[in-house]
């Protein structure tokens, strides 16, 4: 008779334990980064990156930078409840932005689902901040709005709907419209300054989706492994019963 293997519930088990792991782990939207710029408790030094939440999965987060290396040292009086400090930088003009970037652990893929920060411009004599910023991703603008100027800021905070990052990703925050001359955004300015505090990513982290040809594979598995644990291996059919003989006696 050919001989057919029946796998134990063991490697069953293992095999099915190696597939889990390669699928999908969905969780809820979450904070996933979060900076603060400071301690997270109101302190009084700039802290840059300064997080105070990372998934662990979200690694060589990179500290904050703009376009014209015109960050202020000890930022600015920071935003919001805790205000702390504040990421800042002087002489905005349209060109410049903050940027950052941080890596997806290999296996993992990130799933952006909200965002949400506090900003201010100056209000001053000798310049006033932007009137408008852009969020972009991986050099792709997800979100834009409003910039504020003077006390007490604003908060922003938006849906996206941007999934499957993985490996390194880029974030650059613009802002446009600074004036050194009131009424004439041409100019820009050589002194007006722009804050932002706050900044926080929503979303879920979760290991590469499973291929499709393992997908199929794991299907009949789980059949095998509900046979095995229901009663064991199936029982052989029974041979074909002969007719009696009429020498066969009673």
């Amino acid at each position: 008779m050919p001989c057919i293997y029946r796998p134990s519930f063991r490697s069953v088990c293992s095999l099915v334990a190696c597939l889990v792991l390669v699928s999908p782990l969905r969780a809820g939207a979450a904070t996933v980064l979060e900076y603060r710029f400071d301690d997270g408790a109101g302190g009084a030094t700039l802290l840059n990156p300064g997080l105070v939440i990372q998934d662990p999965n979200l690694i060589g987060v990179s500290a904050w930078s703009d376009t014209d290396a015109t960050l202020i040292a000890n930022g600015l009086n920071g935003l919001g409840a805790l205000p702390g400090r504040a990421i800042a930088a002087r002489s905005w003009h349209d060109g410049n932005s903050f940027l950052f970037s941080f890596d997806v652990a290999s296996g993992y893929r990130l799933d952006l689902s909200g965002y949400r920060f506090d900003e201010q411009g100056s209000s001053g004599a000798q310049g006033l901040g932007p009137t408008s910023w852009m969020l972009s991703i991986n050099a792709a603008p997800v979100a834009n709005g409003t910039a504020s100027r003077g006390n007490p800021g604003v908060n922003h905070a938006a849906d996206l709907a941007l999934n499957g990052l993985t490996g390194s990703v880029t974030l650059a925050l613009f802002a446009t419209g600074a004036e050194q001359t009131p009424g004439n955004p041409t100019d820009n300015s050589a002194n007006a300054t722009w804050r932002v505090d706050n900044f926080t990513l929503l979303g879920s982290v979760t290991t590469v989706p499973l291929p499709p040809a393992l997908a199929l594979l794991a299907a009949p598995l789980f059949g095998v492994l509900t046979v095995r644990r229901r009663g064991g291996n199936p029982q052989p059919l029974p041979a074909q019963a002969k007719p009696i003989s009429k020498g066969d006696g009673a």
